[in-house]
């Protein structure tokens, strides 16, 4: 649009300033306006963003699900939702690039009570992930408000699994009763806790889809490599032959 209006105002003032010599001449020569030259200039990508992100996860859960069978609890199933945000800006240094940065988290967990004696206890098993990514993409215009965005993320993430076990109606006293921390046995309450952290690259392929001028919904695939199998407990101690527990 900008390069019509400046053809218009171009081709105005050329007539403008051009019709009393024709008039004078009474048309002894023939002016070909559409010859003038217009020097037009192409506008820079250039922009700034930011807003929500849901990511579903898939994953392979058949060693989690291996473990949770081995304490009495269920199965778990489906995607893991994660939930987070960012955003991203286009500064025009390099046509059509994006520079961004994303970040979020999601869980499952799986619940259960047990009985021992006149006992009863609250069990749960829950499996967690997050991360923090730089993000590059290359916009490439389909049509007037749909882009096709390919490009990768590239930062950390981390993975935790805790178990807990408590008794309904536990107190402060029983949970922190040395003489059972150090003898065991009596209340049955327990938690345990793995995670790890790993660098995570994820090529990725976006669709987006501007339904305003300042409203972008934007829709991705992607398959995150998370290479790494080192565990450790929540005070650093190293934990080892933990089943493969994949995102």
């Amino acid at each position: 649009m900008q390069a019509f209006l400046v053809r218009l105002v171009a081709f105005t003032f050329a007539a403008l300033m051009c019709a009393s010599p024709l008039l004078a001449q009474g048309g002894e020569d023939d002016y070909d306006f559409s010859e003038i030259p217009v020097e037009e200039e192409d506008i820079p990508y250039i922009g700034v963003g930011g807003g929500y992100q849901l990511m579903v996860t898939l994953y392979d859960d058949a060693a989690l699900n291996t473990a949770a069978s081995e304490i009495g609890m269920g199965q778990f199933s489906g995607p893991m939702i994660m939930h987070g945000g960012g955003g991203w800006t286009a500064i025009g240094i390099i046509p059509n690039v994006r520079l961004g940065v994303f970040g979020g988290a999601g869980s499952k967990e799986l619940t259960s009570e047990i009985e021992n004696g006149t006992d009863k206890y609250k069990r749960s098993l829950r499996f967690s992930s997050g991360y923090t990514v730089a993000h590059v993409d290359y916009a490439i215009p389909v049509i007037s408000k749909l882009t096709i965005a390919p490009g990768f993320m590239l930062g950390g993430g981390s993975t935790t699994l805790e178990y807990s076990q408590t008794k309904v109606g536990a107190t402060f006293a029983s949970l922190f009763d040395s003489t059972k921390i150090v003898a065991g046995g009596g209340d049955l309450s327990r938690q345990s806790s793995v995670s790890r952290s790993y660098p995570i690259f994820i090529p990725v392929l976006n669709i987006e889809y501007a339904m305003t001028q300042f409203i972008l919904v934007r829709a991705g695939v992607g398959y995150a490599i998370a290479p790494g199998d080192s565990w450790e407990d929540r005070h650093g101690n190293d934990v080892a032959s933990v089943p493969d527990i994949t995102n």
